[in-house]
């Protein structure tokens, strides 16, 4: 049973690891305009 979950959960992984790229490029860039308008 924990097999196949560590199975299930590595191959949900690797399938949604290009969205989380995605998401966290559009996350760190979000914190970085926020930055940019919070220090001026």
């Amino acid at each position: 049973m924990f097999e196949f979950l560590l199975d299930f959960a590595l191959d949900s992984l690797e399938s949604s690891l290009d969205s989380l790229v995605d998401f966290a490029l559009l996350f760190c860039g979000f914190c970085f305009m926020f930055h940019l308008g919070d220090s001026q």
